[in-house]
């Protein structure tokens, strides 16, 4: 079937969809997304196996697009005045979400794993729970955006969410090592530390560079229109990417951090903000939500249903209890340690990606595919559940009129 015909079918879908459920009071991204899994190759026969695969770059721009808007909410006279709390809450959710979740799977694995892999006990329960704090801030950029939302709750969420990849990939960087030690396979801890840390270090460089280079070009731009700027942003967006990329830092950090350097360092922010807003946001949010749900197999889950149950569970206890301890530490108010969790709950993107890293490794081949089920029927619950919370987290604190 004709690609073009296919991302035409899809955008209506998920248009016609998200309409529907905004009649019923959710998200329009939760319509999105079962507009993806209703196409799901598997369920309706429309759209080619094949086809799914063929949009992980388009899938990895949108995700650019996505973090550029997370670091553009990081302007730095808001950050002042809860820096300490924002970096405390940060480090405790995360590491606590991890601590939660290996917990939980471990104690689940001595009950719920073949006989044959009960050996691997460890490292599959290690491997697993870092995948667990990261946080999707895509979701609920998107709801804060859709319902206006503005406060303190807000801020803090995406504050949070954009640092939380950062702290996800040292763990997972560490938790790799010891995994890779406890198979008896190479693997050094603090090789993986040192990796991690130039990946960040790289990624924030280039980032600061051409965030540098773009703030002075552009005060010598005076007559481009605001389609000409939504252009060069889009462009600029996907050169960043594809520089990190190529050297081989992570390129969501990249992108995150020229979104900072352009809402902190540029006196033509709102104008910049305000046009990706206008003529770009939409299509992106669309585009990124239903090939999510392209990509959710839903096959072959039975294994993997008790597991992604204690993972759900788990994982948000575990960022509940750090959100609030890391708030009452830092006297912060009360509506922060009740809602702030709520946008933090919607996972995807990233995750996936390093589920099937690990799959690829050879010393991992034992549990390798129940750990990618696991990991996908996980996204399936936060992508779809997530939004839901986010909203309802940031109306009752009173940010959603």
């Amino acid at each position: 079937m004709n690609a073009i015909f296919i991302f035409g079918l899809l955008i209506i879908t998920a248009l016609i969809l998200g309409k529907i459920v905004s009649y019923i009071g959710l998200p329009k991204i939760t319509g999105y997304l079962f507009a993806g899994i209703l196409l799901d190759p598997n369920i309706s026969g429309l759209i080619t196996p094949n086809f799914p695969n063929l949009t992980n770059d388009i899938s990895n721009f949108c995700l650019a697009f996505i973090t550029f808007e997370v670091g553009s909410t990081l302007y730095l006279p808001k950050l002042k005045a809860q820096g300490k709390a924002l970096g405390l809450m940060t480090i405790l959710e995360a590491l606590l979400a991890f601590a939660f979740v290996f917990g939980g799977i471990y104690l689940a694995s001595t009950f719920l794993l073949p006989a044959n892999l009960l050996a691997f006990a460890f490292p599959f329960s290690l491997l697993i729970a870092t995948l667990a704090s990261p946080t999707d801030p895509s979701a609920t950029l998107a709801i804060a955006h859709q319902y206006k939302a503005k406060g303190p709750v807000s801020s803090t969420i995406m504050g949070i969410a954009a640092f939380d990849d950062a702290v996800g990939l040292l763990l997972f960087s560490i938790g790799l090592g010891l995994a890779k030690s406890s198979t008896g396979a190479d693997g050094s801890v603090m090789s993986g530390v040192v990796d991690s840390l130039l990946e960040i270090g790289g990624a924030l460089l280039v980032g600061i560079a051409i965030g540098v280079i773009f703030n002075f070009v552009y005060k010598f731009l005076k007559s481009t229109s605001k389609g000409g700027v939504n252009a060069i942003l889009l462009g600029l967006i996907a050169f960043s990417y594809g520089v990190s990329s190529w050297l081989k830092f992570d390129s969501l950090i990249t992108t995150m951090t020229l979104g900072f350097m352009v809402t902190n360092f540029n006196l033509k922010s709102n104008e910049i903000s305000e046009t990706l807003e206008t003529y770009t946001e939409e299509i992106i949010f669309i585009l990124f939500f239903v090939l999510s749900g392209l990509h959710l197999n839903l096959a072959g889950f039975t294994d993997a249903i008790p597991f992604i149950i204690v993972f759900v569970i788990f994982r948000s206890l575990g960022k509940y209890t750090g959100v609030m301890t890391g708030a009452m530490l830092s006297n912060q108010p009360s509506s922060i340690k009740k809602y702030v969790v709520g946008g933090l709950i919607p996972q995807g993107g990233i995750v996936v990606g390093l589920a099937l890293f690990i799959q690829q490794i050879e010393a991992f081949n034992a549990f390798g595919g129940l750990m990618l089920n696991i990991i996908m029927g996980t996204t399936i619950l936060h992508e779809i559940f997530g939004p839901i919370i986010a909203k309802a987290s940031l109306r009752k604190a009173g940010e959603i009129k």
